[in-house]
């Protein structure tokens, strides 16, 4: 699927900072935003950030009344790791807005992968689709990480209140998607490094 049609990537401000409405992928790439190479420096979860400004998290919000509602839509995560000491990485995709990732929904995981000390190629994939009726968005993963393959797998929680109207303060948004490292062996002295490539909904 080319990236037009997968048109929603990051914008250079997250949901919760200025009154950005996410920008397609290509501007994304123009912008800077992405590809987005990260240092993770400690061996626990680390919600991915915004390369322009750290301080804001690497969002990728779906913006309310577009034509979405009741049609599959596509998000795709994709980039590479880099080890320097032996490694289990997993890399998740959420719904939310905190780095807190117990205060956003999980949607999908490649699961708890051995890396070693290397650098290989990854993907999470979701296919999923949302009702305002039912306020729920519902679907299915799968994705490769160093050669390990994620089979199908329904979402590990399913986001609910959803509606096409959106939610939180302007720019509001229906989902905002988030991306999650966890690399076992990362130091400062040893720092895993992620680079992604794209990070793209619809």
């Amino acid at each position: 699927m080319g990236l037009n049609r997968r048109p929603y990537g990051p914008s250079p401000a997250n949901v919760s900072g200025q009154n950005v409405f996410a920008q397609n992928v290509q501007a994304a790439l123009a912008q800077g935003v992405l590809p987005a190479l990260q240092s993770i420096t400690v061996a626990t979860e680390v919600v991915l950030t915004n390369p322009l400004n750290i301080l804001q998290l690497l969002g990728v919000p779906l913006p309310p009344k577009i034509g979405n509602e009741q049609i599959p839509i596509d998000v795709n995560l994709s980039g590479y790791v880099k080890t320097l000491a032996a490694s289990n990485v997993t890399i998740k995709i959420y719904n939310g807005v905190s780095a807190t990732v117990g205060n956003d929904t999980a949607l999908a995981t490649t699961g708890l992968v051995s890396v070693g000390t290397m650098s290989c190629p990854f993907f999470l994939h979701i296919k999923g689709i949302y009702d305002s009726v039912s306020g729920k968005f519902q679907g299915y993963y799968d994705g490769q990480l160093n050669g390990t393959v994620i089979s199908p797998t329904t979402f590990t929680a399913v986001p609910t209140g959803i509606t096409d109207a959106g939610t939180g303060t302007p720019p509001q948004y229906v989902l905002n998607f988030l991306a999650s490292v966890t690399s076992s062996g990362s130091t400062p002295t040893y720092p895993t490094t992620v680079n992604v490539q794209d990070f793209s909904a619809g």
